[in-house]
């Protein structure tokens, strides 16, 4: 499933295509085929490549491919299931919040936090039941913290999220008439 008519496929926009897919119509050959896609972009660490030919693996990317696996449940894909949810919880590739002094996902092991990363590793490690609580404790911090008095949650900054005159607010505030 590439991004546009005629492009590669990558691992984004596989994932979501197959955990659609797999709700309507289970047993479909899309399914077989995308699971083995996904499958060919596993790293020996566990971790999962975004794009093929790539060789870093993403947290993001991981935890996507992690529920897509586990939503479609092919046969004989649960040591890889196991290697990428290892990959998440013990490999170091979390990033260190310096502001709130929590380690919480990040997109790869190159980058800052990320709520959208965080947020996913959690449901990928809470949907294969291995999800450490003292993980699972400092992402409900950050959470906590990074959430935007206006509602919704920045993008993983703590430090003048709210801050309507900040020269890079994270956070909106609502339009008023």
């Amino acid at each position: 499933f590439p991004y546009a008519p005629g492009g590669a496929s990558v691992l984004e926009s596989t994932a979501w295509c197959l955990l659609a897919v797999c709700g309507r119509d289970p047993k479909s050959a899309v399914l077989e085929k995308g699971a083995g896609f996904l499958v060919s972009l596993q790293n020996r660490d566990g971790g999962f490549f975004l794009f093929p030919g790539d060789d870093l693996s993403s947290a993001y990317g991981t935890s996507l491919a992690i529920l897509a696996l586990k939503a479609i449940d092919p046969p004989g894909h649960k040591a890889r299931l196991d290697e990428a949810a290892f990959y998440l919880r013990n490999d170091h590739r979390y990033a260190r919040s310096i502001d709130l002094d929590l380690d919480v996902w990040g997109w790869n092991h190159y980058t800052n936090i990320g709520t959208e990363p965080t947020a996913l590793a959690v449901l990928a490690l809470k949907h294969l039941g291995s999800l450490p609580e003292t993980r699972g404790g400092q992402a409900a911090r950050f959470f906590a913290d990074t959430k935007c008095d206006y509602g919704g949650w920045s993008y993983g900054a703590a430090v003048d999220k709210n801050d309507p005159e900040s020269t890079s607010p994270v956070c909106s505030t609502p339009a008023t008439e």
